[in-house]
């Protein structure tokens, strides 16, 4: 049963097997993973670390590892680092993305980045490992470190108590569907390109305590979206915990912990609302987040 699970899981994630979009949770602590426009608007150095086990109890069920670092360099500009890997599957993905913004400052209490990130995805199938119960010649050949380059781009605009974004994290996305493994052959589709928009904003209940409402909606133009709704609470800027709505599809508890101004860790659990659920207990997600200042900043947006 686990075997036949596996496999139509295989064959479910195969159209988009070069540039799945890998389903972040805390993407509020992590907004270099949705918008290269975000690069350096933490105004210091920032490092974060993301794992991602989803569908917890199902073969083959997506697994992700993010990594970034992304500062200011000097006057308007800022550079910026992610790494990613993805297994799904007999799949796996790393992908390598520098990122470059320019800050254009609108007034003392408002700023717009522009940003914008170029790299490339290597990737393994590894169709071999595949057990069916008549010979296949699109499983009877492994892929190996093939690559491709990609690029994404974005807007991000922010005060001290609001932000909104619009990017696409990847503008190309490649298909490999089973017949072009036999002719070693991929496909680009824009129509599957993802497209983000985003916005929330910082709202004071007491002196102590501040609600941060956002939403973040993904859209192709395959005519396939995504809405995510969130409610988190801050109180004193040490302890976060929140509740996400992602429609017809999960509900998210997050809690988080600031340490110190350096250090932040936080930790998300996904319960499946589609028929996934009848064989996955869940997915989890833990952040790292650290950062180096020489002062607090005064314009620092504080969202993610």
């Amino acid at each position: 049963m686990k075997r036949l699970m596996y496999i139509s899981f295989l064959f479910i994630a195969l159209p988009s097997v070069a540039q799945f979009s890998p389903q972040y949770n805390s993407y509020m602590l992590n907004g270099l993973v949705i918008n290269p426009a975000f690069t350096g608007t933490r105004e210091c150095l920032s490092i974060v670390g993301v794992h991602s086990s989803q569908w917890v109890g199902f073969d083959g069920a997506p697994r992700s590892d993010f990594f970034s670092v992304h500062a200011p360099a000097n006057n308007n500009h800022a550079v910026g680092l992610s790494i990613m890997n993805d297994n799904i599957g007999v799949q796996n993905q790393t992908g390598i993305f520098p990122s470059y913004a320019y800050h254009l400052k609108l007034s003392n209490t408002q700023k717009l980045s522009f940003g914008v990130n170029l790299g490339v995805n290597f990737f393994n199938i590894r169709n071999t490992e595949v057990k069916t119960n008549v010979a296949d010649l699109a499983f009877q050949q492994n892929v190996k470190l093939r690559s491709l380059p990609n690029i994404g781009a974005g807007l991000y605009y922010y005060t001290k108590s609001f932000y909104s974004g619009l990017s696409s994290p990847a503008l190309f996305t490649n298909e490999l569907s089973a017949a072009s493994v036999q002719e070693d052959l991929f496909k680009m589709n824009v129509k599957r390109t993802v497209f983000m928009l985003t916005s929330g904003g910082n709202i004071n209940i007491t002196r102590d305590l501040v609600w941060k409402p956002s939403f973040l909606f993904k859209a192709m133009l395959s005519n396939i979206f995504q809405l995510d709704l969130n409610c988190n609470i801050d109180y004193k800027d040490k302890l976060k915990a929140g509740l996400s709505y992602r429609h017809k599809d999960a509900i998210v508890g997050y809690i988080g912990f600031r340490f110190n101004p350096k250090f932040d860790l936080a930790y998300s659990y996904s319960y499946p609302l589609s028929n996934i659920v009848r064989v996955s207990s869940g997915s989890h997600e833990i952040v790292i987040r650290f950062e180096l200042r020489k002062k607090v900043a005064t314009f620092n947006p504080r969202y993610f």
